[in-house]
């Protein structure tokens, strides 16, 4: 096949086998899991880098009786207390009137600045500026929130991908954390039954990417803040900012995927010892796979098979291992064992990443408990990352182009793309709440089809899949910038998926990569 970017042959792939052997996954059953269940021993796994933050004196006296969270440090700053897990940072700045703090991991891959007090500081001097601040806030990367003083009202920001969600209580202001359990705990709220009852309906459990409509999670009254949205904690209720007039099309796509990648990549090498990369056929993963293998990053990697269509095939599982051996890498196709389901199903470790996920993403549960069980300490005495192709789609488009294509943000077009059960009104409720929390009136030129993918289905699921994998190695969505974002957004969807600039980052890092097919 000629490859038009470098004028040669590619390889094929080798045909391989359906039967090809794959390594099995060993299951992580700890010897006695009465401890977990009975709250006496609580693993630090539970809500792995999280927080909890409370306004006020709001829900402060829970904190202290959570044994979810016991051990973890809290900080009284400003009006807020705040609980951290042991490995989130939190970082705080103050200004010309001005109080911010950020909690977990920031960085700007644009300027290569990766300290997190000095992003902390810049913040904060551009607070009393919206555009300048936002436009600071759209060229950040990472895994984090921001808590900022704007005047004399409180606003939380997260990461463009919302990869670390934010969960409020509807009925109760001033508190936020991390994961739908952990506020559920802390504001005493129940289980949502019916939202129980959605998740053991026959169309979501078929379904294979699991994530509830709306905004919704599990428990009454407690929902995720999307993407693009910052949460106004005293009217408590979340208030779009994105797009804004003239944000997209700014840039060129090509050069800004190289120079994000470029400082995503020396970002990871400067702050992990080891990168455990989950390996496909794909454009996403091999881009990333491009810009880390560029900075020397020492990486392993694998590929997960599931045993059906989503889980890797023969061909996909060949292909990435050719493109490891392409560049010296070690490669491992791990196969999970669903045989051990029924006897597994109540262990610890799943039952933790069951609660860290809200509940919501059913049997996914079990695949990630045996990744996690595979490279526990694997590697003794060294940080782990964990690269995800997450926010691909986002450059390229998802929904344009499908028969369930959205024309106008209503909850009917909504629960049509959503594609389960669209038609029972708990589905249609779930997104006019969704609608009517957020504001579609004026998207100044963005595509509706792009901007539901990356508030609903990346903030719900995405968030809710790299959630999962931490506790095998502290995770990232690897395309998570809204500058990055803008600059493909402002392009024809025509062009966005010919994918050019996915393919020009990779001949820009590892050339080679691009003599192999794409699956």
């Amino acid at each position: 096949m000629f490859d038009w970017m470098q004028g040669r042959v590619r390889k094929p792939v080798s045909p391989v086998d359906t039967r090809f052997e794959v390594d099995p996954v060993p299951l992580y059953s700890p010897d006695d899991n009465e401890a977990f269940f009975s709250g006496a021993d609580v693993s630090s796994d539970l809500y792995k880098y999280g927080f909890v933050a409370c306004i006020n004196g709001t829900a402060e006296p829970n904190l202290g009786r959570l044994k979810t969270i016991n051990g973890w440090p809290a900080r009284a700053w400003s009006d807020w207390v705040v609980a951290h897990h042991p490995d989130t940072s939190l970082v705080c700045a103050e200004s010309s009137g001005c109080q911010l703090a950020i909690i977990g991991e920031v960085f700007d891959p644009f300027s290569k600045e990766f300290d997190a007090q000095a992003i902390a500081d810049s913040l904060c001097e551009l607070s009393a500026n919206e555009p300048l601040f936002l436009d600071r806030l759209d060229a950040l990367s990472g895994r984090f929130v921001v808590l900022a003083r704007h005047g004399r009202e409180w606003f939380v920001y997260h990461d463009a991908f919302s990869s670390r969600s934010v969960y409020y209580n509807a009925q109760l202001p001033g508190v936020i954390a991390s994961h739908a359990g952990l506020m559920a705990e802390v504001t005493a709220e129940p289980v949502d039954f019916n939202v129980m009852s959605f998740t053991i309906s026959e169309a979501y459990r078929k379904r294979d990417v699991k994530y509830l409509p709306g905004c919704r999670t599990v428990y009454e009254n407690i929902f995720y803040c999307p993407a693009n949205h910052r949460l106004n904690i005293f009217r408590n209720r979340a208030q779009r900012y994105w797009p804004r007039e003239g944000c997209v099309g700014s840039n060129t796509p090509d050069g800004e995927l190289i120079q994000y990648l470029d400082g995503y990549g020396d970002y990871i090498r400067s702050r992990y010892d080891r990168e455990l990369f989950g390996l496909t056929g794909g454009l996403d993963s091999r881009t990333l796979l491009a810009a880390l293998a560029a900075k020397k990053m020492p990486m392993h990697t694998f590929t997960l098979y599931r045993g059906d269509q989503n889980g890797g095939s023969a061909t996909d599982i060949a292909l990435a291992r050719d493109l490891a051996s392409s560049l010296g890498l070690e490669h491992e196709t791990l196969k999970v064992d669903f045989t051990r389901l029924n006897p597994e199903y109540f262990t610890a470790p799943i039952q933790i990443i069951r609660q860290n996920t809200g509940f919501a993403r059913l049997n996914s549960a079990f695949s990630n408990a045996q990744l996690m069980s595979h490279f526990r300490g694997r590697f003794p005495g060294e940080s782990l990352s964990y690269s995800r192709g997450f926010g691909g789609e986002i450059l390229r488009g998802f929904y344009q182009g499908r028969s369930h294509e959205i024309q106008s943000p209503t909850a009917d077009a909504f629960s049509r793309a959503y594609d389960v059960m669209q038609g029972s009104s708990f589905v249609r409720a779930s997104f006019q709440h969704f609608i009517d929390s957020s504001d579609f009136s004026n998207l100044h030129g963005v595509d509706v089809n792009d901007v539901f993918y990356w508030e609903h289905r990346m903030s719900g699921w995405g968030a809710l899949a790299i959630a999962e994998t931490d506790l095998t190695a502290r995770t990232f969505a690897g395309y998570n910038s809204r500058r990055l974002y803008n600059a493909f957004l402002g392009l024809p969807i025509a062009e966005r998926l010919q994918r050019k600039a996915f393919k020009s980052a990779i001949a820009h890092f590892k050339p080679e990569l691009l003599e192999f097919d794409v699956e």
